[in-house]
């Protein structure tokens, strides 16, 4: 396991306790419905599922379901919230290394909420080398991942801070507070860093205050993304912007996180 994933490894297993959430984003709910016909006879894995957000749906109408986190307080508290039998399992488990299920083709795999960019780009390309080693031949990979293109929107003068809200003042108080905060913070954090030379790059690694800053994150450029699967042996076969709508990632600068939905390349 590399330094990079080793130090954010350590954030994880602090803040499992923010993680509380268990619906679905709209990207994810676009797949539910269009492969509504397949979870019945799916053996599915489930990558970073962290306390179970994916878990609590998709494990219940699968055929097998695989859950893997390398936080070992992810683990624990997501096998207090679902229970396992024979047809759900929950591991332990590092991406970069998926040599123990070699001999069980999924015919999906998630990876969400961004996990891949908890990662250097080495042990990225790593675990895209895993997914395809261990997906089925007519498979399908679906995974979000951060835009390059959003890291200008992390600058004071891209940070939208919220209206006033006067059925929750306290509430209004304390996000406009941690927003100006983390207006200042980034300020520091990157000043004298000629931004364009960062975004002139395919990918970059970038502090951008996840985690109060305690975490780094890969960026990639949305056509890079496409290089980087192709190199990995998949075709990419649509791309959803955080709303769900379907994307071109060659035509356009799609400057919010993307969810990819890729196969193996039979050719």
């Amino acid at each position: 396991m590399g330094v990079f994933l080793t130090n954010n490894l350590k954030v994880y297993n602090d803040y499992v306790d923010d993680y509380t959430s268990y619906e679905l984003v709209p990207q994810e709910r676009n797949i539910l419905v269009k492969f509504k016909e397949r979870w019945g006879k799916t053996r599915m894995l489930d990558i970073g599922v962290g306390t179970g957000r994916t878990s609590f749906t998709f494990s219940a109408i699968v055929n097998d379901y695989t859950g893997i986190d390398y936080s070992h307080e992810m683990i624990k508290k997501c096998k207090t919230v679902i229970e396992e039998n024979e047809s759900v399992r929950f591991d332990l488990q590092d991406a970069t290394d998926l040599s123990q299920y070699i001999d069980n083709k999924f015919d999906f795999i998630l990876f969400s909420m961004n996990g891949l960019c908890s990662v250097g780009h080495d042990d990225r390309v790593k675990i895209l080398s895993e997914v395809y080693k261990v997906i089925s031949d007519d498979g399908f990979f679906f995974f979000s991942t951060h835009s390059l293109h959003t890291f200008p929107n992390h600058f004071p003068f891209k940070i939208k801070l919220p209206k006033f809200n006067k059925r929750q003042p306290l509430h209004w108080a304390y996000q406009w507070w941690k927003l100006l905060l983390r207006r200042f913070r980034i300020q520091r954090l990157y000043k004298g860093v000629d931004t364009n030379e960062i975004c002139g790059k395919p990918w970059a690694i970038l502090a951008t205050g996840d985690h109060d800053f305690k975490i780094q994150i890969y960026h990639i450029k949305p056509d890079y993304q496409v290089k980087q699967l192709e190199d990995s042996g998949f075709e990419v076969v649509s791309v959803y912007d955080e709303r769900g709508n379907e994307r071109d990632p060659l035509k356009e600068n799609i400057n919010e996180y993307m969810y990819f939905l890729c196969k193996k390349n039979k050719v």
